[in-house]
């Protein structure tokens, strides 16, 4: 009887482990943080002063590994792409290279709803 309350507790430990770490930003500070001002298809293009030519702007392609998360109280919940609606302030955190155009284009690891 021993050995299953020690499986059943390392389950536990296990889901609750992989559920807050799918439903947390990644470490660190995000490419960028400012609104959403265009949605095309399967990217958004987020500027840090929108409807200036200043300040960054990046077009960033949200995939299936990319992770849409909205901040809820002291914590995060998982969002779908579908929940990205122009005027959102957001946080995102790009995985791989970024195009160094303007606006610079890259993939999203992340992209936390404010």
């Amino acid at each position: 009887m021993a050995w299953l309350m020690t499986v059943v507790l390392l389950l536990a430990t296990l889901v609750a482990g992989c559920t807050g770490a799918a439903a947390d930003p990644p470490a660190g500070q995000p490419f960028i943080s400012g609104s959403i001002t265009q949605i095309d298809k399967n990217r958004i293009l987020v500027e840090e002063i929108p409807g200036k030519q200043e300040g960054n702007k990046c077009w960033l392609a949200v995939g299936e590994s990319s992770r849409v998360l909205r901040a809820a109280g002291t914590g995060y919940t998982a969002a779908a792409f579908g929940d990205l609606k122009v005027g959102q302030k957001v946080n995102a955190w790009v995985s791989g290279p970024v195009l160094e155009s303007y606006p610079c284009q890259g993939g999203a690891d992340a992209v936390l709803i404010r």
